[in-house]
């Protein structure tokens, strides 16, 4: 699975990745989705901060 935070908010039609905790999606949203879909996550944010991102969720799950 894609796992990202979104710039834009929800409707707006931009498809816009955010540092996780740094967009417009509920951290805690994004992690029930990772957790639910029991797949492998591909995280699609941003290379500045990308490593910070990789670390809280593997902290998380």
């Amino acid at each position: 699975m894609h796992c990202n935070d979104s710039r834009d908010s929800f409707g707006s039609g931009a498809d816009r990745h955010a540092n996780l905790g740094n967009g417009s999606i509920d951290p805690e949203l994004i992690l029930g989705v990772v957790r639910a879909a029991g797949a492998p996550v591909v995280v699609e944010t941003p290379a500045d901060g990308q490593a910070d991102d990789i670390s809280w969720l593997r902290s998380k799950l």
